[in-house]
């Protein structure tokens, strides 16, 4: 029994954070067709520093990845984050997306 309820929160929180990412990518990084090949699982991300992610929210900007309005959620001390490969106009595309700990919103990316 133990070992079927965490499977089933573990799939409930695997499919909240691919919602979470695939909204991201539709809203704030204005792809609108996009093939998902493959997502990681849902792993913790206890070191990524606020001035990491202040450098991975620049680099989005800079690189013209997210509209400059991106409104991001908060840093928690315990960030998740997932991997997702997806193809875009022909283009691969490897990124990593970082969630508050609750799972709520993307707090910052990369790609990988």
């Amino acid at each position: 029994m133990v070992l079927l309820a965490a499977l089933s929160v573990g799939c409930g929180q695997d499919r909240q954070a691919r919602s979470l990412v695939e909204e991201f990518v539709k809203s704030d990084m204005s792809i609108e067709d996009f093939d998902v090949l493959r997502w990681s699982g849902i792993q913790s991300a206890r070191f990524v520093s606020d001035s990491i992610v202040r450098v991975m929210r620049q680099r989005a900007v800079e690189c013209k990845q997210v509209k400059p309005s991106t409104k991001y959620h908060q840093r928690t001390d315990d960030l998740k984050f997932i991997h997702v490969m997806y193809v875009t106009h022909k283009d691969t595309v490897k990124q990593t997306f970082y969630l508050d700990d609750a799972m709520t919103g993307i707090v910052s990316f990369k790609t990988d």
